[in-house]
């Protein structure tokens, strides 16, 4: 359960959400299985952040619908922020 109160303090904003480094491991939370955040804890900008790992991974056009979709999901979260704070 460490992982899910990571990702409750990085949500508060009281840790930083990882960045791609120039050297060791590309994110802080990264594990040998892979994330350490459970799917529905994981922040929001780990969510919408593309690695530059995934420009070799993925075709051209797949890089340009998952930029679209980011997007989108970026919006959508900031909509669903905005509605939160006004107690809608």
């Amino acid at each position: 359960m460490e992982a899910a109160g990571e990702a409750v303090a990085a949500q508060l904003g009281l840790i930083p959400l990882p960045t791609l480094s120039s050297e060791g491991e590309p994110c802080a939370f990264l594990a040998p299985d892979g994330c350490r955040f459970p799917p529905d804890l994981m922040p929001i900008g780990c969510v919408t952040f593309l690695c530059p790992y995934m420009e070799e991974w993925y075709s051209p056009e797949q890089m340009t619908e998952l930029r679209a979709e980011t997007k989108a999901l970026k919006h959508a979260h900031a909509q669903l922020q905005a509605a939160l704070l006004q107690g809608d």
